[in-house]
Formats: structure tokens, C-alpha cells, sequence
């Protein structure tokens, strides 16, 4: 997040519902939530242009807070919903649609038990038609299908409960890798290797490093 060229959402605020603050600074996007009295949750794209096939990642960090807050990936969002890819502190990594306003096709899992680092954890999706492959950290940690989507933006995913607490998120290195859509392999659970390493081989689409507001 060198600089905000993309113009992410930036946000302060204190209502009723809480505390919010939304910003870059030192190089990174931050969220910050507190004295929350209902259930907090939004995606946030940023301005570019959607796609459909591609391979998406962003780094991590929760420095402090709620155990249950989640934090990811949205893909394919338009104006009748998106996908989500998010990960907490428990260690659940959570897939789901939000479609025309219901939250439908939703997957928890916690196998494999993958250990979270203490500080940065790398999230990236894989689509590839109506197949989409998650990881943590380069490790896959699940798969799903749904066709309801096909074509949007990528961007990120905020959720946190009711808790007296502050939630302090930070994303960095947001980066999108799409080319033609045939150059992309079909995933599996055994080609997980292979799906990183043909990701990787795409040209970079969009590459956000948040080093300032600029």
C-alpha cells in the first residue's frame, strides 16, 4: 500500500454503533473498531477494474482484539453480492456468498490445522471458472464451487461482534495476478504446488503496498 492511488475506502467515525477508524498509514491499510454495540461486517473495494479469473493474496495482521473477528478476501463482487475467503484467531477459515442480500453456500473449516503465524498471515484465492481454491500461508486449506458469480472486483473483508473491546486489522501487499483465462490450471487438493506456482507465473494485474495516502 505504497500509496492509495486506488482510493480505498477511509473512514472516521463515532456513532451510536461504535468507534471506526479506516486508514493508511505507515505503509499499511488499517482497521480500527471499538466500544461496538451491534455486529460489525463490510467489504471495501478499491478502484480498478473487475475480473473473473485470477489469483489474489493480501497479508495479515491482527495486532489486537476480538478472537472472533474475521479478516480476508472478497472476489467477483458486483451489485448483486460477492464471495468471501476470511481467517480468525481461531483458527476457522470461512468461504460464503452474500447473494441479492442472504448469505448462502457457506463452508467453516478448520482442518487442516494449520498454525498461524504470530504476526503477518498470507491469505490468497484462487478462481478459475466456477472453482475457487483458498490458502493460508501457501497452504491450501479448502476448495468450493458456485456459479452464480462470474465476473467483479477484488477486494477485502471486515468483521467483528458485539465485544468491549478495540480490533486493531492491518492489510499489506494486496496483489492481483490475472492473464487469459485459459492459462489458468483446473486445482486440486494434490496440485496445490502447482496451482501457487502457475498463479505466481501470471503478470501482475494490480500490486498495492500502502506506503502512503498520496
Amino acid at each position: 500500500f505504497d500509496q492509495n492511488t486506488n482510493n480505498w475506502m477511509t473512514v472516521d467515525s463515532n456513532t451510536s454503533t461504535g468507534k471506526f477508524s479506516v486508514e493508511v498509514i505507515n505503509g499499511k491499510y488499517r482497521w480500527q473498531m471499538s466500544d461496538l454495540t451491534q455486529e460489525f461486517y463490510t467489504p471495501a473495494t478499491a478502484n480498478f477494474a473487475p475480473v473473473s479469473d485470477f489469483v489474489a493474496s493480501i497479508n495479515l495482521n491482527q495486532l489486537q482484539g476480538s478472537d472472533y473477528a474475521i479478516a480476508g478476501l472478497i472476489f467477483r463482487a458486483d451489485q448483486t453480492g460477492f464471495y468471501s475467503f476470511t481467517i480468525n484467531r481461531q483458527g476457522e477459515y470461512r468461504f460464503f456468498l452474500e447473494y441479492k442480500g442472504q448469505i448462502t453456500n457457506s463452508k467453516i473449516w478448520t482442518e487442516p490445522n494449520i498454525k498461524l503465524n504470530d504476526g503477518t498471515n498470507k491469505l490468497t484465492v484462487s478462481a478459475n471458472g466456477s472453482h475457487f481454491t483458498f490458502f493460508v500461508n501457501d497452504q491450501i486449506v479448502g476448495e468450493a464451487d458456485d456459479t452464480r458469480l462470474n465476473n467483479g472486483w477484488v477486494g477485502l473483508n471486515v468483521g467483528t461482534p458485539v465485544e468491549n473491546i478495540q480490533t486493531i486489522l492491518e492489510f499489506d501487499d494486496f496483489e492481483i495476478r490475472a492473464a487469459s483465462y485459459s492459462a489458468i490450471e483446473a486445482p486440486s487438493a494434490t496440485a496445490a504446488a502447482n496451482l501457487m506456482a502457475t498463479g505466481m507465473a501470471l503478470p501482475v494485474f494490480l500490486d498495492n503496498t500502502f506506503s502512503s495516502n498520496a
